[in-house]
This record gives structure tokens, C-alpha cells and sequence, in this order.
């Protein structure tokens, strides 16, 4: 079994995630399957995910990342309260609607710090599927690969240019 590094997975979550995006710091565009998501970025961490990390895993992170995480998890409540909402909110903002590049995209800083903060996750997520790549992307993306053979298909395919 070939074993991945962070840097690797987070590039081949990134193609199959947002690999069609001009600019992939991005809010998912997807917004009807689930109700809602905060999804965004390369390799689209919604809000739950990271909050989720920062309440358990804390120790994950340096004192910038965890202040960037701050700033990430505003950024998710403003897509929450954003998305779907022109017309229907006085202070709207397409910015935070789905498809928007929020505010943390401005940044270079912000967006090494989203890559540095998605690693560590990546990482600890690999470990706790034993370090099986198909473990992982089930993890990470939800469903099993019957589900979605093309997000499985792509992962794979990338991982083999790595």
C-alpha cells in the first residue's frame, strides 16, 4: 500500500474537489443536495469540519493557524447566513453566496494559512483511516466510491502524476 503525504492528498483533493475553478478559493457552488454548505476552497473544508477540529484538535495548530481558523469560521457563518439570500437580505453580499470567493481569498497569507490548516487535517484524517487512501476519501468527501466514482477516480488519478 502506497502511503501519501498531507501535501500530496491535499493536491489531489484539490482536483477533484475544485480542479475546474479559475480561482479554486471558492464557496461550493453546489447548494441544494444537503440543504446548505460552507464549503470552500481547494479542497472545500466547510465550517463543521474545522470548528469540529478546533474544539478536539486544537493542539493540531499554531497560534496563527488558530487565528486564521477564527477567521475561517466567520467566513463560514457569513456563507451560511448569505447563501441564497439576494433579494431577501438588506446587507446581502454575493461575496459569501455560493460560488463567491469570500474574503479570505484577497490574502496570499490567508491562502498559505488555508493550505497549512487543510494539511494538518488531511493528515490526521489519513491517519485515522489507517493511512487507506479509499478510507480517506470516503472520510473526507462522505460517501462511499459507488457513490461518486468520478471524485474516487480523480484523487487516484492525481495521486499517479505525484
Amino acid at each position: 500500500m502506497d502511503r501519501y503525504t498531507s501535501a500530496q492528498l491535499y493536491e489531489a483533493l484539490a482536483v477533484a474537489e475544485t480542479g475546474g475553478e479559475a480561482d479554486a478559493f471558492v464557496r461550493t457552488r453546489v447548494n441544494a443536495s444537503m440543504g446548505g454548505s460552507t464549503a470552500y476552497g481547494p479542497v472545500q473544508m466547510t465550517g463543521t469540519l474545522v470548528r469540529d477540529f478546533l474544539r478536539n484538535h486544537t493542539d493540531l495548530f499554531d497560534a496563527v493557524e488558530l487565528e486564521y481558523i477564527q477567521r475561517f469560521l466567520q467566513q463560514s457563518a457569513l456563507f451560511a447566513r448569505h447563501g441564497n439570500m439576494r433579494g431577501k437580505l438588506d446587507d446581502y453580499d454575493a461575496r459569501y453566496d455560493y460560488g463567491g470567493p469570500g474574503c479570505l481569498a484577497e490574502s496570499g497569507q490567508d491562502r498559505r494559512l488555508y493550505r497549512l490548516v487543510a494539511e494538518r487535517i488531511i493528515g490526521y484524517c489519513y491517519g485515522v483511516a489507517e493511512f487507506d487512501l479509499d478510507r480517506f476519501i470516503r472520510r473526507w468527501r462522505g460517501v462511499a466510491e459507488p457513490e461518486d466514482p468520478r471524485y474516487y477516480a480523480a484523487v487516484h488519478k492525481k495521486l499517479e502524476t505525484l
